[in-house]
């Protein structure tokens, strides 16, 4: 299939070749009518020294009127972009080449036998001058020259061999020469018009890959530039995201320890440091075996069972005795964690003070307890009563 491919991508810049080609021979032939009617004036005017005025006339007329032709219709098929040049359209112009070119050739006939051999020399020079030129103007397709030549320098070297003489034969040898030299020179001007058209396109080509190439980065960058926005806005909302938890982290009232599976307290807030005795920065890293040498053990063994069966504990009612402070009473939470980074098992342990609530509900059981006393009949000394009232007023 890349083969097939190749093969049309070669087809289509071959025929886009082939008309930029025909197209330039349009452009030749437009450019060069001043040219041509200058040449053919000036010959016109050189023929008419010996000639009669009629033949030379009608030989300019017919000169001239190939060229404005050849002009015209070149001048409106270059016009039709959407009907680029083809076979035909060169086809002509080789036809009205050919003719102009045999109207040069047979210019030596004009005038009489007995003409000034410098009037011949001069036309000699004329008709190799044209045909050079025609040589160089018209590269893009060697044929147009080479058909307007050889019908030039034929007649011309016709004229010469029936001339008879060594001199006349060695013209015509020269001529032959001459446009043999011409068409190799046509074909190395064709080839640098060729390579100027590949270079060109190949030009084009890569102006058009590089203007894609462009969009695509610019798509790209633009791209990049709304993920890169889209990433700082979340990158913000997760800052103040972050910055809010934090703050939550540090001001509630509970106790809060993140621990491995060795005891080691990797985060603790405020409020659990301070229950420690430290500062925050004092106590994250540390083992807490340095802060509950008694409660170390039995810690660690409570944390390893909850990490291995990835179960929480929720609601266990503990004693706890911080540093700066009297003992009580709290409830501890504690929640298994695994790392997203790292795969490594964490435990939280959340822990809230209870100790004034756990005292309220033991002196309610002792009045309800008070209570059902009274209500069985049993006595009860008033100063158990006066003292019951006195503990409910507490509560």
């Amino acid at each position: 299939m890349n083969k097939d491919v190749s093969q049309a991508t070669a087809d289509v810049d071959a025929l886009a070749e082939k008309q930029k080609l025909i197209r330039a021979v349009f452009d030749s032939a437009m450019f060069t009518l001043p040219v041509t009617v200058l040449n053919a004036v000036i010959m016109g005017a050189l023929l008419a020294t010996a000639a009669p005025l009629l033949p030379v006339a009608g030989w300019v007329s017919g000169v001239v009127g190939l060229a404005l032709a050849r002009f015209f219709y070149c001048r409106r098929r270059r016009g039709q972009t959407d009907k680029p040049g083809d076979d035909r359209d060169l086809a002509w112009i080789i036809l009205a080449g050919v003719l102009s070119g045999a109207l040069w050739g047979l210019s030596p006939l004009l005038p009489p036998a007995d003409a000034p051999a410098e009037l011949r020399f001069i036309t000699l020079f004329m008709i190799a001058g044209t045909t050079a030129g025609a040589s160089t103007a018209f590269a893009a397709m060697p044929r147009v020259p080479a058909l307007f030549n050889a019908a030039a320098l034929f007649g011309l070297g016709v004229y010469y061999v029936l001339q008879g003489g060594f001199y006349n034969y060695a013209i015509a040898g020269v001529l032959v020469i001459y446009f043999v030299t011409l068409t190799k020179l046509t074909h190395t001007n064709r080839e640098s018009l060729l390579r100027a058209f590949r270079n060109e396109a190949e030009a084009v080509r890569q102006k058009t890959k590089i203007e894609a190439q462009t969009v695509a980065f610019r798509e790209l960058a633009e791209h990049y530039k709304q993920t890169a926005d889209r990433a700082s806005a979340a990158e913000v909302a997760l800052l103040k995201k972050t910055a809010e938890m934090q703050l939550m982290f540090e001001h509630t009232p509970a106790r809060i320890w993140l621990k491995d599976g060795k005891n080691t307290i990797i985060r603790v807030n405020r409020a659990a440091a301070e229950s420690m005795g430290a500062k925050v920065r004092d106590v994250e890293g540390r083992n807490a075996a340095e802060f509950f040498p008694s409660a170390a053990d039995r810690y660690l063994e409570d944390d390893r069972a909850i990490l291995e069966s990835g179960e929480s504990l929720l609601g266990a009612i503990e004693e706890y005795a911080p540093v700066n402070g009297e003992p009580g009473w709290v409830r501890v939470d504690k929640i298994p964690y695994v790392d997203p980074e790292t795969g490594e098992r964490r435990l939280f342990v959340f822990c809230i003070d209870v100790t004034d609530l756990r005292e309220t509900q033991e002196r309610l059981l002792k009045v309800n307890a008070l209570l059902e006393s009274v209500a069985e009949g049993r006595g009860v000394a008033v100063e158990d009563l006066t003292q019951s009232a006195e503990m409910r007023r507490a509560g």
